[in-house]
């Protein structure tokens, strides 16, 4: 209950975590290798693969201390240097032919797509933050941001 009543911490917020991946793998795999390294899967809250050997762990900021430190100790070095907006990680041949311009907006979809499909996930009240941070992050619009907040009726309705 007096959580309620203290600041917002500054490490509010959320956060991807790139780490290498050798092959394609299911998302229930991927979680099964988290579980194995003891990392505890309710902290990750989303999984993805924007690149090739690449898995993409959506996580709160203020589990990223643990979580790294883990990795670490298991020799799992994070791709910090990793952006799921550069066009050089569309390897499609049909989108060979793009502009530098098209490839950009290409991979902006497809990173856009990923944190949508994300949020159909995510269970509610957590959601509804995780929607906001991407909203701030200029991820998301407004419109997609409404739909994913909770809906309160009035009174009046």
């Amino acid at each position: 209950a007096a959580r309620h009543l203290t600041a917002v911490p500054e490490s509010q917020g959320f956060q991807f975590i790139y780490v290498p991946c050798r092959h394609r793998m299911t998302i229930k795999a991927m979680r099964q290798i988290l579980r194995t390294l003891r990392i505890d899967n309710s902290r990750i809250l989303d999984v993805h693969f924007p690149d090739r050997q690449v898995a993409a762990l959506l996580i709160h900021n203020d589990y990223a201390p643990l979580l790294m430190e883990i990795l670490e100790k298991e020799g799992i070095k994070v791709k910090k240097e990793f952006d799921p907006l550069d066009p050089s990680i569309l390897w499609d041949k049909k989108l060979a032919d793009l502009s530098d311009e098209e490839r950009f907006e290409k991979v902006q979809e497809l990173h856009h797509n990923n944190l949508l499909k994300a949020l159909q996930f995510i269970r509610a009240p957590v959601k509804f933050a995780i929607a906001r941070n991407f909203y701030k992050n200029s991820w998301i619009t407004a419109e997609e941001l409404t739909l994913n907040l909770p809906t309160y009726k009035t009174n009046d309705d």
